[in-house]
This record gives C-alpha cells, sequence and structure tokens, in this order.
C-alpha cells in the first residue's frame, strides 16, 4: 500500500479553564531575576490521528493552528486572548498527537512588578468554562 494518505482526524477535544495558583509554568525574564505569575487559562487538548510528523517538527508551528472563537464566546472575553499565538505543546505516541493551546485571560504578578490582568469574577468564568466549546479550530497547512 506505498502512497496510501491516512486522513488527519480528530479524535478526542477537552477544554477546561485552569487556575495556575502555585506561581509555577509562565516566567518572564527581566534581565535579572525570573517573575512568576499565577495564571488563569482556558486550555485546550486536542488528539489526532495521523498528524503528519512534517506539521507538528515545524519551528514556526503558533501561527498553524489555533482556536477562533464564535461571537458568545467572544462577547463574554474583556479583550480577544485568541489573537495572540497560544502557548503550545505536543506530544506524539504511534499515530497518535495530542497537542495542547493554553491561552490567558488573567496574571497576576504577586511582587507587582509587572502588570497584572485580573481574571473575570467567579460567574463570568463559569460562564466562559462553559462556552469554550463555542469555537472552531483552525489548522492552517
Amino acid at each position: 500500500m506505498s502512497g496510501f494518505i491516512h486522513p488527519l482526524k480528530l479524535v478526542d477535544v477537552q477544554a477546561d479553564i485552569v487556575q495556575n495558583d502555585d506561581e509555577s509554568g509562565y516566567l518572564i525574564n527581566d534581565g535579572k531575576d525570573t517573575v512568576y505569575y499565577k495564571l488563569t487559562q482556558p486550555n485546550y487538548s486536542l488528539k489526532f490521528e495521523n498528524m503528519p510528523i512534517s506539521f507538528i517538527n515545524k519551528p514556526d508551528r503558533n501561527n498553524d493552528i489555533w482556536i477562533e472563537p464564535k461571537e458568545e464566546l467572544q462577547s463574554l472575553l474583556a479583550e480577544d486572548i485568541f489573537a495572540q499565538p497560544a502557548s503550545q505543546g505536543f506530544s506524539r505516541r504511534g499515530n497518535e498527537t495530542k497537542i495542547e493551546l493554553v491561552y490567558t485571560i488573567g496574571s497576576i504578578d504577586p511582587e507587582r512588578e509587572y502588570r497584572s490582568i485580573n481574571p473575570p469574577p467567579l460567574e463570568l468564568l463559569e460562564e466562559i468554562k462553559d462556552s469554550l466549546y463555542n469555537a472552531d479550530l483552525v489548522i492552517k497547512n
């Protein structure tokens, strides 16, 4: 069966709001010290079958896959968090590839050296969480 092409298939999608209160994970280097943030982030976990390895190994992946919110989800957000490239993670096992796309809707600098973005109030955060699937996955080849 040489030359047979297996189509890319999305087999699982999970979306959640992750609140990172342990001050780890995201850092900015100010030239002297590393500053840690407490983050509130929509996190999308996508599992594909038959994703081409060339896509995963491409150095400029940030512009090739993203979440595009529909009007209902976008209306709940104070700013367009999806306009910025997402933090991405890729892992592969056999013919399955897992991609994580993470966006930030709140970042608090506990030391108050950098601009903080307060996360939405808890009630609004729940509405956002309930609307995370009100979006399209976009893959550019």
